[in-house]
Order: C-alpha cells, then sequence, then structure tokens
C-alpha cells in the first residue's frame, strides 16, 4: 500500500520511518525545500521525558486574568476575535478541570516513557549524529509554590524511573556556575536527570537520508492543494504545481497547516498554533553544559557543541510569521540577563508554530475521511513525543485496514 504524508518535519520524517519500518510504500510531501525546515528546525533541542505538563495547570485563572489585561512580552494574545482562538480558549479552560488535567497529564506521561524507550532502541539500531547529549536538565525556578509543585510531581514519577531531584539556590550553581552571573530571582530548582538534549532538525534530516536509501521518496518545494476522495474514500493528493500523487492512505503530518488541508474535506481539528521563538549563537563566553528550563523568563536554554539555542515564548497570534521588535527586543534582553557575559551582536531570531490541543495531546488516528490519519497536536512535545506518535499511528492504521 502507498501511504503520502504530507509534512517533513520531525513528526512527518518520523511517521514516514514508522510506516517503512511497518513495509508501506512511502511519499514525503512538504512546501519547504528542506526537511524539517521550520519550526522543528527552530525546536529547543529537549527531549523532555520528564515535564509532561499540560498547557495551562494550576496558575491556568491567573494566568488567563493576566493575558486579559495584556499579557506579557513571553505570553500574549494578539487577537482575541479570532473564532479559532476563542474555540480553542473554551476547551482549554475545560481542559484545566482538576480532573481533566490530571488525565491528560498521565496521557502524556505515558507516551513520555513510551517515546524515551523507543528512541533508545531507535538509537541503538541507527546511532545518527544530531549532537545527542545524555546531559539532564535543570529547571529554575523564582516562585517557592511553584518549586514545591514540581516537587510533588517529582516524586509521583520516581516509580516510572525518571530520576527528579530539588536543588537549592547553591546547588544549581553548583551544577551551572555561569547560573551565578544570572540577574533576576532564584528560588532552587528541580534536576531531570533523563531529559537529554540534541538538534532536532539535525536529527529529521539525517533520519530523512537514511529513509531517502531506503526507498521512501521526499517531494520538497511542493505544496499538497488539496486531498481527492472518491466514495468518501482518500484517493490521492493534488500539489500546487497541479501534480497528482495517488495513494491507499493519507497522513497528515503537517502541525499547524494540517487544518486547512482536513476544513477542505469537511473535517475540522481543534488545535491552534501557538508561536514560539528561537535564536542559536556561539557562546565562546558560556559555558553551558546542561539544558535549562528558566520558568521566570519562559525560555530554553540548550547547549551545543559551541553554540546555545534559546527558544520560547507563548504568542497567540494565528499563523502571522511577524517578528515584531518588541518580542525581539525581549527575547534579547532576558537572554543578555541570563548570560551577562555573554556578546551577542545582531542574532537571528526564528519564529515557528507549535500545533496545540486543548488537553495538550496529539490527535492520532484515522479522521472522518476513509484512508485519512493525522498525527498532529504535540505542542512543544513534538520530538519528545514524536516515536510514540510514530508508534500509535501505526497501530491505528493497522487496526483500521
Amino acid at each position: 500500500m502507498k501511504v503520502i504524508v504530507v509534512g517533513a518535519g520531525i513528526i512527518g520524517v518520523v511517521s514516514a520511518y514508522y510506516l517503512y519500518k511497518a513495509g508501506f510504500d512511502v511519499i514525503v510531501v512538504d512546501r519547504l525545500t528542506k526537511v524539517a525546515g521550520e519550526t522543528s528546525n527552530m525546536n529547543g533541542g529537549q527531549l523532555s521525558y520528564s515535564y509532561v505538563s499540560p498547557l495551562g495547570g494550576a496558575d491556568f485563572i491567573n494566568l488567563a486574568f493576566k493575558m486579559l489585561k495584556g499579557g506579557t512580552d513571553q505570553m500574549k494574545v494578539y487577537n482575541w476575535f479570532d473564532p479559532n482562538f476563542i474555540r480553542f480558549s473554551i476547551h482549554l479552560a475545560k481542559n484545566n478541570l482538576p480532573r481533566l488535567y490530571l488525565k491528560n497529564q498521565k496521557h502524556l506521561l505515558d507516551m513520555t516513557l513510551r517515546s524515551k524507550e523507543l528512541m533508545a532502541d531507535f538509537l541503538e539500531e541507527h546511532p545518527l549524529d544530531f549532537k545527542y547529549q545524555e546531559n539532564g536538565k535543570i529547571h529554575l525556578h523564582c516562585d517557592l509554590k511553584a518549586l514545591k509543585r514540581a516537587e510533588k510531581f517529582a516524586h509521583k514519577i520516581e516509580k516510572f524511573g525518571l530520576e527528579q531531584k530539588r536543588l537549592s539556590v547553591e546547588q544549581c550553581y553548583a551544577l551551572e556556575p555561569i547560573l551565578k552571573h544570572r540577574k533576576g530571582p532564584l528560588v532552587g530548582g528541580i534536576f531531570s536527570k533523563q531529559d537529554y538534549i540534541g538538534d532536532c532538525g539535525q536529527y529529521a534530516r539525517a533520519l530523512a537520508s537514511f529513509l531517502e536509501k531506503e526507498g521512501v521518496v521526499f517531494k520538497l518545494g511542493k505544496a499538497v492543494k488539496g486531498l481527492t476522495l472518491e466514495n468518501e474514500k482518500f484517493t490521492g493528493c493534488l500539489l500546487d504545481n497541479n501534480e497528482y500523487i495517488s495513494g491507499d492512505l493519507c497522513v497528515l503530518a503537517s502541525g499547524a497547516s494540517a487544518s486547512k488541508l482536513l476544513k477542505q474535506v469537511g473535517m475540522s481539528m481543534p488545535t491552534y498554533p501557538v508561536k514560539g521563538y528561537s535564536m542559536t549563537f556561539k557562546k565562546p563566553h558560556v559555558k553551558l553544559t546542561h539544558n535549562i528550563t528558566d520558568h521566570y523568563r519562559k525560555c530554553l536554554y540548550a547547549p551545543f557543541d559551541d553554540q546555545v539555542r534559546v527558544s520560547g515564548f507563548m504568542h497567540f497570534d494565528g499563523l502571522s510569521k511577524k517578528i515584531r521588535k518588541r518580542t525581539k527586543q525581549a527575547l534579547l534582553s532576558l537572554t543578555q540577563d541570563a548570560f551577562p557575559t555573554q556578546a551577542f551582536g545582531n542574532a537571528e531570531i526564528n519564529v515557528g508554530f507549535r500545533p496545540y490541543t486543548p488537553s495538550s495531546t496529539p490527535i492520532i488516528g484515522e479522521a472522518s475521511v476513509s484512508g485519512v490519519y493525522t498525527n498532529i497536536g504535540q505542542g512543544m512535545l513534538g520530538w519528545t513525543l514524536a516515536h510514540a506518535s510514530g508508534d500509535r499511528l501505526i497501530k491505528a492504521i493497522k487496526n483500521s485496514i
């Protein structure tokens, strides 16, 4: 059977790998000319197996009020009247009821544990080069209540073999001496031993290169204009150059772009493209050895060889690629506060769209049109959940064909 995968980001490429392993003929189509050319390329670089909280959480109400008052540079709504945002917000509020929140958190934890296991098996068989380090992650907290909640969650997940421990401010400094220069409040941290690091874009491209040698076809620089159906069953994809590709099955793994194709065939998905930013700079003066999640600044810092990747922010701005001057200044300023000894020069800032569902759990399986499957909605955990998502996709396909 021939499967067309729409999207060559990390989810699309890993989906293609599991389809290839299952014996399908696979074609991957993407509007960009480069594998992992957008959101996956500016990924924060963290494989966060231990940090799996859904969007919102204990501070959801306070966060909602803060956003209504105008938000912050890190978290802001730019179009309150966007119907898609309104629908998303209503469902997000429902999913932050305690019972549903805990259910979603368990769902994500189950997936990350499975993904960690599958990733380890994969790397044993395919030792790709993508700046991989099993160096652990430090979560920095400026709020004592938030730190205590994080410590409580750390104790809950110990039974799954995910080792986390609370750090005093002095212990944070001992692990990463450069943090002594950091500006801003700090009450302590959490060290997650099983959270790793790597270059997501490089990983996706290395995997795509392997797949091409195995016969998987990649059609890049060609956008899918529409899905074709016959008797309400998928038959193929029409590209923007009017090229037609026939297929037996279709997997939509194009993240925030998938909703447009779904609408064409009368389907909708409750996803929203939460906008984030990243920049990568040389680190001649930054001696950083661990991944860092700075909860005060809403930023991630990941060291790659002679570079540091900074990523973060959550802007609700539809699919606008605009990088506002204030946003750029805020990201540079927060990074400068984190690394005061570093000169950044004219750092390039990139934008990407993390496809969130109101539950923060991905939508994987057959859609309402026969032969069309989705693998979307991983939010900021795209790379972390990629292998478990690919595994679930194959199981869903095998159960329905």
